[in-house]
């Protein structure tokens, strides 16, 4: 499949120049993602099933983070100001895992999967004079996400029915 995302956060944006003062406003651009994301499974035996699945997926960062005092109050001890120009944090996921069928009622499935995590939103000190700062969001950080997953799931019958999963990421 193929996702289109689209984003405008319909308000300009201020800069501080070389001169460390807060400029005029800068329009911002509206943010657009073609997401591509694959899933495939495929039987091995009646019982058993191997599956992959792939993703390419954005978040739009929390809205204060965008539009929080765009009135550039910066009085108080530590003033803080949206970003409107802030990215989208980007995900790209895999997963890999098979499922077996021990009976009717009673399945077992192993998974293993990896997320790359980029465009998380941060806080950055932006100094307008030499001893006076905001703190403005900004796309740094980064991360990732592996680990695998066991579960046992036992559809309801004689009266009893359950699940049990254990999962391991770092």
């Amino acid at each position: 499949g193929l996702r289109f995302d689209y984003f405008d956060p319909s308000t300009p944006r201020y800069e501080v120049n070389s001169s460390e003062e807060i400029s005029d406003t800068i329009a911002v651009d509206p943010k657009y993602y073609l997401s591509p994301r694959l899933g495939i499974a495929h039987p091995i035996t009646e019982r058993d099933v191997f599956y992959f699945n792939y993703g390419q997926y954005f978040q739009i960062p929390v809205f204060n983070r965008l539009y929080d005092n765009l009135n550039w109050d910066l009085s108080g001890a530590f003033p803080r100001v949206g970003n409107p120009d802030l990215q989208p944090e980007r995900t790209t996921s895999y997963e890999i895992g098979v499922r077996h069928q021990f009976t009717n009622n009673l399945v077992a499935e192993v998974k293993g999967f990896y997320k790359d995590i980029s465009g998380l939103v941060s806080t950055k000190q932006q100094y307008y004079s030499a001893s006076n700062y905001f703190n403005i969001f900004v796309n740094t950080d980064y991360g990732n996400v592996r680990g695998i997953e066991l579960s046992f799931d036992k559809r309801f019958s004689n009266y009893f029915g359950g699940s049990i999963d254990y999962s391991f990421a770092v």
